[in-house]
């Protein structure tokens, strides 16, 4: 059964980054062909800065002379070293990339999130943070 579910994973995994490097792609032509000059946003469905295409996508959108800026939504969790190297493979105009970063507090700490913004600064990455509400509940059950 493990193995089944791995084989799951790997498999969306492979899908969704077939699917994210054709939508790039697709936006790259679209944004050629109408001559559009602007903002690129990124919302995924779960982390995709883990993920070494979702980077490199970033990076290609950046460079294109139209494009004013390339954002991204991430609970940063990703490895700040890594990203920055991606970028630098890949030619970024890192003045260009906006992170947008949301901490959830039942995934990480403060502190882990804290560092992960100073990093971000330090290398000269722009980012807005946001945070995911929790529901408390009282001892009667009422939120």
């Amino acid at each position: 059964m493990r193995i089944h579910c791995l084989l799951a994973v790997v498999e969306e995994v492979i899908l969704d980054h077939f699917i994210s490097v054709r939508h790039i792609r697709c936006v790259r032509e679209h944004i050629e062909r109408i001559s559009y000059s602007g903002a690129v946003q990124i919302i995924p469905y779960g982390e995709a800065m883990i993920h070494a295409y979702y980077q490199e996508a970033m990076a290609k959108l950046s460079r294109l002379p139209l494009v004013e800026c390339v954002g991204i939504q991430s609970n940063f969790s990703f490895d700040v070293e890594t990203f920055m190297a991606r970028l630098q493979e890949n030619n970024a105009d890192i003045t260009k990339l906006r992170l947008w970063g949301t901490f959830h507090p039942e995934m990480t700490s403060i502190e882990k999130f804290r560092v992960q913004c100073i990093s971000l600064k330090d290398n000269g990455i722009q980012f807005s943070v946001g945070i995911v509400g929790v529901t408390v509940r009282n001892s009667t059950g009422v939120s």
